[in-house]
């Protein structure tokens, strides 16, 4: 008998034991749902998730969350499973940006959640786009140049945006930015597909290049755009035509994306991806 209550103690020891060690669920310490997540575009509001509630976050110092420079907390919460951070650089029309293009990171130290675990140290790795869109870049001759940032073959992707303020005339005005032009270079029965995504107002996207025919259907000048159904996201596809050679067949000539709107005065970032099919 006393042998039989003694392996029962011994049990609910070893019981206990465990309990404490958190095998319950929700018993653990808090860690990321991700570590890593990829290409963001630098006008994003970055949300980072834990799996479990956090508690008793000191969002006045580096104590739990160490930014690196060029980030801020946005609803600066001591509590939950979702921290949020915005860029630090302001556009002119009074959007937030992270430094673009590149590899970037968010540290936490001595985080606890609700359940009392603790994790000494854990780091959220984020990249994001480069932002191509270098004012002024309102007219063709002044386009951003597409393939500095990669080969049209494997995509190029980067960011801009229609930021509707773009710095001072000498009269004391805005110069008002409603569009912006990138340029690329393709010849005859080259596939190119353009991708915008947006997430204001619908954007528009005009493909097109100088018309050398009398016949102006034998050239590209084709305008598509976002709207709410589509989420704010548009893919453009569209095939070189004849009319742009001059006169070597095969010569390369240069083509022009122009992305606009006019809607409202509010700053509207996009993403862009080019790719030649």
């Amino acid at each position: 008998m006393l042998m039989n209550k003694i392996k029962i103690l011994a049990f609910i020891a070893l019981a206990a034991i465990f309990s404490a060690c958190g095998s319950d669920e929700g018993g653990s310490s808090p860690e990321l749902k991700k570590n890593y997540i990829g290409n963001i575009s630098p006008f994003d509001t970055l949300g980072v998730e834990f799996n479990s509630k956090l508690v008793d976050l000191d969002t006045s110092s580096e104590s739990n969350v160490v930014l690196n420079g060029g980030k801020k907390w946005i609803k600066r919460n001591t509590s939950g499973k979702e921290l949020y951070f915005i860029g630090t650089d302001t556009t002119l029309g009074g959007s937030h940006s992270f430094a673009g293009g590149k590899n970037d990171s968010i540290e936490f130290k001595n985080i606890k959640n609700s359940d009392g675990y603790r994790t000494p140290r854990t780091v959220f790795y984020f990249s994001t786009y480069t932002i191509l869109d270098r004012e002024p870049n309102n007219r063709q001759e002044d386009a951003n140049d597409v393939e500095l940032l990669g080969k049209l073959t494997e995509g190029v992707h980067f960011a801009g945006i229609i930021d509707k303020k773009m710095g001072m005339s000498e009269q004391g005005f805005y110069n008002l930015d409603y569009e912006d032009f990138y340029k690329l270079n393709l010849k005859r029965d080259d596939i190119i597909s353009i991708t915008i995504t947006n997430k204001n107002t619908p954007i528009k996207v005009n493909f097109f290049g100088a018309c050398y025919s009398i016949n102006k259907s034998l050239c590209n000048d084709k305008t598509d755009s976002t709207t709410a159904k589509n989420k704010y996201s548009i893919t453009l596809i569209d095939t070189v035509k004849t009319g742009h050679e001059q006169a070597v067949v095969g010569e390369v000539s240069t083509f022009y994306i122009k992305i606009f709107e006019n809607a409202n005065d509010k700053s509207n970032p996009y993403t862009v991806t080019v790719k030649k099919l």
